[in-house]
């Protein structure tokens, strides 16, 4: 028997045992391999057999319904651009888990910090990954610009990005530039943090976007959102939270809402998508 078949065997026996939340890559179609373009990642087919992943290597062909976990050791880059790799992948998938098991190992719930910035582009240039978790962007505490371009220019449709606590100043820049020329068409942003280019020019060029939900008190300005809707469509809808505590009409251009863009409170939005 294959050791590729054998690891997929020890998956399917070990699906009621608990693991850490590592990258998780789902195939959603047959013939699916993944590949990274940095060092010291390693890969698994059942998260109890990990296999080193070199640099552009492809991992082994997956089909549809089947999943691939990866961690690992990628270290730090401080300079720009920030990144340590990206990874490419021959077939659509989609992914869930934590992002930081490449950088951490099994040790993925510690907090990042100033200059563990190993996510840029971590997905840069990807147009095959078509859908995230709900919790995907779900974290604590960042470091500086973790998430530089993380997912530009790919084909994700939809996203939420969930900033689950009060986060340090050392997280300026933490989202820039996250969706930089994507086809993201939805996003979600919960987030109570004013922090300086927090979301700067997130969704710039995003000329898909056409619903920002952001469910937040702190106000769009020029220093938390900077640019972060620069050249996107001129129409769109904006959804606040019921009783926000600022005046959405206060904040209209590039870095609050758009012009031509309407604003709904989230129970007038949840109304429409009702048909009530």
């Amino acid at each position: 028997m294959s050791s590729l078949k054998k690891m997929i065997m020890m998956g399917q026996q070990a699906d009621n045992k608990e693991y850490p939340p590592y990258l998780c890559f789902e195939a959603l179609e047959d013939g699916f391999q993944a590949s990274f373009s940095g060092s010291g990642l390693k890969y698994s087919l059942d998260r109890e057999v990990w296999a080193d992943l070199s640099a552009n290597e492809q991992t082994p062909s997956i089909n549809a319904g089947e999943r691939i976990w990866f961690k690992g050791s990628v270290g730090i880059n401080t300079t720009y651009p920030y990144d340590k790799g990206s990874f490419g992948a021959t077939k659509n998938f989609a992914a869930s888990g934590k992002m930081t098991s490449i950088i951490y190992n099994d040790d993925i719930d510690r907090y990042m910090t100033a200059g563990e910035t190993s996510l840029a582009r971590l997905f840069r240039n990807n147009t095959k990954i078509v859908a995230v978790s709900d919790d995907f962007f779900t974290y604590d505490v960042y470091g500086f610009r973790p998430f530089f371009q993380c997912f530009a220019n790919t084909s994700l449709p939809k996203a939420v990005v969930r900033i689950s606590s009060v986060i340090p100043n050392s997280s300026a820049g933490c989202f820039q530039e996250l969706f930089w020329f994507a086809a993201i068409r939805e996003v979600e942003i919960l987030n109570e943090n004013n922090i300086d280019q927090l979301f700067a020019s997130a969704f710039r060029a995003c000329t898909s976007l056409s619903v920002v939900k952001y469910l937040s008190n702190i106000a769009p300005s020029d220093t938390l959102t900077l640019n972060w809707m620069l050249s996107v469509p001129a129409t769109g809808s904006f959804i606040i939270r019921d009783n926000v505590t600022f005046d959405p009409e206060s904040f209209r251009g590039a870095n609050g809402i758009p012009e031509g863009w309407t604003v709904y409170t989230e129970s007038e939005w949840n109304n429409i998508k009702n048909g009530i």
